[in-house]
């Protein structure tokens, strides 16, 4: 009978021959131990991966123990070997050359390591037959399974061992990091190479890759004679350096292998190197207000339709505003005009740090001022914010004006990202009874239509009377 909480009694026993064999039976409970044979009960889930991993055979699931069971609390026996599995899976995340080897790669375990293991091994049946030759020809099964299995799967060896555990993708990696250092103004950031040769061993909570100076990686690879270990930390640190002249320049001076204090210039010269880093093989750790696709940086808002105009239609006068925003509260005149003095880069407004392109923002001001300039004279109409709202940037500006269309020009090679045309409260309602007529308060169509509408007759009739208010045109269609 099996536990209903799924709890499972599992052990590993190993034969005179040296084959192991997964031992299971209902639980009963997180207590329950077998002195005599190290079984101990194991969670459903995790109890149900295991067995159906030895049911592949015993190379299988062995490796399987280092490489998905890695934050898995474990009975003693399944802990031991899950220890020797996580050398395996450890030692091919290191190797340079995993991925063009499709994993075939020669790995042997250290020695003293083996006669550790076998020194720390707990009561197991077998365990009289448990030698360092038993374990390397265990290790080096689980290694032929991962080979075979390689060889079957249709992505790259980084997709197999990330369908294992996501913490594989990081552990053999060369990280570099940037951090805020609030301490020092002068040099208010702090860069760090580091390289990931493991991942953490407390079992009852998520595994973390350890983290170990660059330095110290290549000084401990050094003195073992460890080419392996060598290559992987030189050869994306290499890469790197062709593909950047920051990097280039650590490399030279020999302050890669150092912790670093960086201006505000270092830094965002750093930032904007990223996507070149990242295609070298490196991993880049960096605040969370940058990403490769954005960052923080003060945005020219542009707001149309705040108030409802004095008359409707298309031809209805719209409000028109401009300011400059950061993460969507307006900047004060001093602040913008700090932000204009400044230089291209990083800068420290309220607080955070925020991209600054001083000339990329007093264009895109420049352009929208002229444009409020001609509004205020002429008048904003509902088609022309419409225009501006889908994506327009010129719908404000007057034919023949060609101050304004020389601005137009200016301001459309501009990165979208540094602007936005936003609608205010009237326009916005107005937006969503087009786009979404079931959120309009329900009409009826009055007492001269004798007939009983469907609900979507009565969305209809509802959508159509609010356009007719609004002084609007629409169509009304079937979908054939």
């Amino acid at each position: 009978m099996v536990d209903p909480r799924g709890l499972r009694s599992l052990s590993l026993i190993l034969s005179p021959h040296g084959q192991l064999t997964l031992a299971s039976g209902p639980g009963h409970g997180h207590d329950s131990i077998d002195a005599g044979d190290g079984a101990q009960t194991v969670d459903g889930a995790a109890s149900a991966r295991i067995m159906a991993a030895f049911a592949r055979g015993a190379p299988a699931g062995l490796f399987s123990l280092g490489a998905v069971e890695i934050a898995t609390a474990l009975p003693p026996t399944l802990h031991l070997f899950r220890e020797l599995a996580r050398d395996l899976v450890t030692a091919l995340c290191r190797e340079p050359e995993l991925e063009a080897l499709r994993g075939d790669v020669p790995i042997t375990p250290d020695v003293a390591r083996l006669e550790a293991l076998v020194a720390e091994a707990p009561p197991m049946r077998g365990g009289e037959y448990l030698t360092r030759e038993t374990l390397a020809s265990l290790f080096e099964g689980a290694r032929a399974f991962f080979v075979a299995d390689v060889a079957r799967y249709e992505g790259t060896v980084a997709a197999y061992l990330n369908a294992q555990s996501p913490v594989w993708n990081l552990v053999g990696r060369v990280f570099f990091h940037l951090a805020e250092n609030k301490g020092d103004p002068e040099h208010p950031f702090a860069f760090l190479a580091t390289h990931t040769a493991r991942v953490t061993k407390a079992f009852d909570r998520a595994a973390k890759p350890v983290h170990v100076p660059l330095g110290r990686a290549l000084e401990n690879a050094v003195t073992a004679d460890d080419r392996a270990a060598l290559l992987a930390l030189l050869s994306p640190v290499h890469r790197a350096a062709e593909a950047s002249p920051l990097v280039r320049a650590l490399v030279d001076a020999d302050e890669i292998f150092h912790p670093l204090a960086w201006t505000s210039d270092e830094a965002y010269a750093f930032l904007r190197e990223l996507p070149v880093l990242e295609a070298s093989g490196v991993v880049v750790r960096v605040p969370n207000w940058w990403s490769r696709r954005s960052s923080r940086r003060p945005e020219v808002r542009v707001t149309v339709g705040a108030n409802a105009p004095s008359a409707v239609g298309v031809d209805a006068l719209l409000d028109f505003d401009v300011d400059v925003t950061l993460e969507g509260e307006p900047l004060s005149k001093s602040e913008l005009r700090d932000l204009l003095r400044a230089s291209s880069g990083l800068a420290l407004v309220r607080g955070r740090w925020v991209e600054v392109d001083a000339e990329r923002l007093r264009g895109l001001l420049d352009h929208w001022k002229i444009a409020e300039t001609a509004v205020k004279r002429e008048g904003l109409t509902f088609l022309e914010a419409m225009r501006l709202l889908a994506g327009f940037e010129g719908g404000a500006a007057r034919e023949g004006d060609a101050e304004s269309e020389a601005q137009d020009a200016k301001a459309s090679a501009h990165d979208p990202t540094w602007q936005r045309v936003t609608a205010g409260p009237w326009l916005d309602a107005v937006m969503r009874g087009l786009r979404s007529p079931d959120g309009l308060a329900a009409r009826g169509p009055g007492d001269a239509l004798h007939a009983t509408l469907r609900p979507y007759q009565k969305v209809g009739v509802t959508w159509l009377l609010w356009l007719y208010e609004l002084g609007l045109g629409g169509c009304l269609a079937d979908d054939m």
